[in-house]
């Protein structure tokens, strides 16, 4: 399976509008030499962590999975 983190921070007004098990249209970029997925998914929040240590301790990260690629509008 596939998926994906998005870090943001604990006051972010994106958190007012998510909750688990919300599908979203999500879109994904990397960079050219990498081989993660990239273009436009059906997503779910699978779930909204703190991250208690490291660079970007007391932000929150929002678990994404990857359901089915999608065509872009």
């Amino acid at each position: 399976d596939k998926g994906a983190g998005v870090v943001v921070k604990a006051v972010s007004n994106f958190l007012t509008l998510i909750e688990v098990g919300h599908e979203l249209n999500m879109k994904l970029l990397s960079p050219v030499e990498s081989k993660s997925p990239v273009g436009h998914y059906m997503s779910r929040v699978e779930h909204i962590s703190e991250l208690e240590s490291g660079r970007f301790k007391g932000h929150l990260v929002v678990g994404m999975s990857m359901l089915k690629k999608i065509n872009s509008h």
